[in-house]
Parts: structure tokens; C-alpha cells; sequence
């Protein structure tokens, strides 16, 4: 069983920004905005997971209000077509799997409690720099681990200046692995586990009134 674990790999974190239909009210381009967790190994290097943080309309009183709730959700790898709409992908942290899949586990956990809070997500005003938007969803993401960003980390500010997603649970690493080479294996497996159970309970929202920022005909 021990043979079993896959050893550790070189693993980082980006903020992708994906091209949008063209905002025809504001007259502007529209960027959709994702985190994504990828393996840097040189033989197979390739996305693992992909967070998102759409709107959607859960419930008729939603539908007569019309009012978008954000659901933070996580999608495995990433397919082709997705990539060539990619249009910048900015790398904010990287490391071995041990320290990524840490903080990548703690970013889950805060896209998990946001996810239960139902927090309004703003559409109509999506274009706005203190809009509930995607973005802003990505922005308190980073916060969550203390990842600083800047000007050049995102193509549009909207969103970037939000202030109604709190970041309540602070970050706390364990900052060195087992010195025990199998107890340093068990527990990056234990990691890797988490991450699969966080993602587990992040699924994509199927529904037909999905509509934030990039529409899910977007990325599939």
C-alpha cells in the first residue's frame, strides 16, 4: 500500500482569466475568472482542478426577484476548448505538493463556507469594481491564503474592490513535512484526499439559469 502513494510533485496556483461574450451594454470586453490548481511535473504537466464562482437563480422566489446567488464550484482538469479561450493565466503561488495542496485545500474550505452563505451575486452590475462578480469571488479566494495580487494579475478591475465576501477562517500551514519519509507520504495523501472530498461537496451547478460571468456553454 505504501508503494501505491504517488510522490510528491511541483504543483502551482493560477488566476486564469477566460474570454467572455462582448458586454454590448457597457460597450466593453467581459473576462470570466478562475483559480487553477496545476501539476508542474515536466513529463505530465496539466490542470488538476478549476474553482469558479458562478450566479445562479436556485429557486422560483430567485426567478421572480431575479436575483443571482453565488455558487462557488469546482470542475477536474480542464478540456480543450476551454483552453483556447483562455486569455491570461498569472501564476500567484507555487511549490511542492505538500505546502499547495495546503493552502489549495484551505482556499476550498472558505469557497465551501462562502457557497453556504447564498451571497448575492451581482449581474447587472457585474461591471462595476465593487461588484459581487467572479472575480470578486477569485479576489477573496487569494485573501483567504494571503496571496497579495495586483494591476497585471487581472485584465479588467471589476470586482477587485468588493467588500461583501468576508474571509472569517485565517490560514495556518503546517510549514514542514514529517521528517519520516512514509509519514511525510500518509500525510500528503491525507491532502490529497481532503482535496477530493472539499471538491466532492463544490459540485458544478446544473441548472439551466447559470448564467455569471462565463456561461457554462463556456467552458465546456
Amino acid at each position: 500500500m505504501r508503494s501505491s502513494i504517488e510522490p510528491e510533485q511541483p504543483q502551482s496556483i493560477l488566476v486564469a482569466e477566460f474570454n467572455a461574450p462582448y458586454d454590448k451594454a457597457y460597450d466593453q470586453p467581459r473576462y470570466h475568472t478562475a483559480l487553477l490548481l496545476r501539476n508542474d511535473r515536466d513529463a505530465h504537466p496539466g490542470i488538476l482542478y478549476q474553482l469558479h464562482f458562478n450566479g445562479l437563480k436556485e429557486n422560483p422566489l430567485d426567478e421572480l426577484l431575479q436575483r443571482l446567488v453565488m455558487v462557488p464550484n469546482i470542475r477536474a482538469g480542464m478540456k480543450s476548448s476551454s483552453f483556447k479561450k483562455l486569455a491570461r493565466a498569472t501564476k500567484v503561488a507555487d511549490g511542492y505538493e505538500f505546502h499547495t495542496r495546503q493552502m489549495w485545500n484551505h482556499i476550498l474550505r472558505h469557497a465551501l463556507e462562502k457557497r453556504k452563505e447564498r451571497l448575492n451575486f451581482d449581474y447587472t452590475d457585474r461591471h462595476l469594481v465593487d461588484a459581487n462578480n467572479c472575480r470578486a469571488g477569485i479576489v477573496s479566494a487569494l485573501r483567504s491564503v494571503n496571496i497579495a495580487f495586483n494591476d497585471v494579475t487581472f485584465k479588467d478591475k471589476a470586482g477587485t474592490q468588493s467588500t461583501r465576501i468576508s474571509v472569517t477562517s485565517e490560514f495556518q500551514p503546517v510549514s514542514t513535512a514529517p521528517q519520516d519519509p512514509i509519514d511525510a507520504m500518509f500525510m500528503l495523501q491525507e491532502l490529497r484526499e481532503e482535496t477530493i472530498e472539499l471538491s466532492r461537496q463544490l459540485p458544478i451547478p446544473h441548472h439551466s439559469k447559470v448564467i455569471a460571468g462565463a456561461l457554462e456553454r463556456l467552458m465546456e
